[in-house]
């Protein structure tokens, strides 16, 4: 993640969003995220995508809004 966050910065990409937008976006299901996802998601607005349908489910059973893409 800091590898490609340097890169993004270096090329000028890396903005924060000044639209009021609050929670969080996690790329990828797997069991990390999930706690990372489980533990935020009582504070933020947590959103997961992820390409693995199973992942997906899993994540929506434990409460969490998980979009297969």
């Amino acid at each position: 993640l800091r590898i490609t966050t340097q890169w993004l910065r270096r090329r000028n990409e890396l903005v924060m969003s000044t639209s009021g937008r609050k929670g969080y976006l996690f790329l990828g299901g797997g069991p990390l995220t999930e706690l990372l996802a489980t533990d935020l998601s009582g504070h933020e607005d947590i959103t997961v995508i992820d390409s693995n349908k199973d992942n997906c489910r899993r994540l929506e059973k434990a409460g969490i809004k998980a979009i297969h893409g």
